[in-house]
């Protein structure tokens, strides 16, 4: 009978630590974003945070929050208090900065942002926040040129995917290139479809490269514009290495796989309690990447200059 006892509260004491060890029982974290997100930062960033045992679907849930309307004082409680009881952090790209200053955010926020004074917060809002800037917008747009061919610098095309947030910079952008002596074309696509058509219109204009800037394009549509840069001859200068890898002929770029879990780290430890204050913002500068097969395969010459500083991808 004594036995019987004991395997009963053995069998009991086995059940209660099963349960309290199951995924079920674990705490659950809340990462805000935008709602209808398109950049390829955020999904980077929920696949480098599995790295940090945060899985979405397991332990982390990802919340949208509906920016718009901030422009009104009622807009803009409504975001702050929606973040507030929403999320542990709310993660954002750049573009959405101006945003949060806006509406001055007091909860947890983390971000990833070309560098400038359009995208610096307010002293209130410094000590909750933290994150990663790159280069400025001129200084990238100073690299692109430089990365070319006299003969290609003096009229770029810029291609973004319709409905992208890059829609609020085109006159920035323009107002860049031209300081720098560069005729800036700016054009949009609707769909993957679309790309050929507007790599044609750049072709008939004359463009000598076409740019990419984040988060202009979709991650799945660089096949299709690699696919133009070859029919067409033009190269397309972007600032993400991975692609450059793929096929496009290089530019200033971030390698994504070292920077995304750095930013993952601060996620997490933010999501886990960690007060932003005591995570310092870190600047990230671009660095040339060449893919020479493209190089070759197009005929252009990459600036000597260039190449002595560059990655060389075969």
């Amino acid at each position: 009978m004594k036995y019987r006892l004991l395997q009963i509260l053995g069998t009991i004491v086995s059940v209660i630590l099963i349960c309290f060890s199951s995924p079920v029982m674990a705490e659950t974290y809340r990462l805000g974003v935008p709602k209808d997100y398109i950049a390829p930062a955020y999904n980077k960033l929920f696949d480098a945070l599995e790295q940090q045992d945060l899985v979405v679907g397991r332990n982390l849930e990802i919340i949208p929050i509906d920016l718009t309307g901030f422009e009104s004082e009622e807009g803009k409680e409504r975001i702050r208090q929606e973040i507030a009881r929403e999320c542990d952090l709310f993660f954002t790209t750049g573009t959405n900065l101006p945003i949060m200053a806006a509406v001055e955010l007091q909860s947890p926020l983390l971000f990833i942002s070309l560098s400038g004074p359009q995208y610096l917060l307010p002293s209130s809002m410094q000590e909750n926040s933290t994150g990663f800037y790159r280069d400025t917008i001129e200084v990238l747009f100073q690299k692109t040129v430089q990365f070319l061919p006299e003969e290609r610098r003096k009229k770029l095309g810029l291609i973004y995917f319709r409905g992208s947030t890059v829609d609020f910079f085109p006159p920035s952008y323009i107002e860049t290139c031209k300081k720098l002596g560069v005729e800036l074309i700016i054009k949009e696509y609707a769909d993957t479809d679309d790309i050929e058509r507007v790599m044609r219109e750049f072709k008939e204009l004359s463009v000598g490269a076409v740019a990419l800037f984040p988060p202009a394009m979709r991650e799945h549509e660089y096949p299709e514009l690699i696919k133009w840069q070859k029919r067409l001859k033009l190269p397309i200068v972007g600032q993400n290495r991975i692609p450059i890898l793929r096929g496009l002929v290089g530019g200033p770029a971030m390698d994504s796989s070292v920077f995304f879990p750095k930013v993952a780290e601060y996620a997490a430890k933010m999501l886990r309690g960690r007060n932003p204050s005591q995570l310092p913002v870190k600047y990230f500068s671009s660095k040339y990447v060449v893919n020479m097969q493209t190089v070759q395969l197009l005929g252009i010459q990459i600036p000597q200059n260039i190449l002595d500083q560059a990655e060389i991808v075969p």
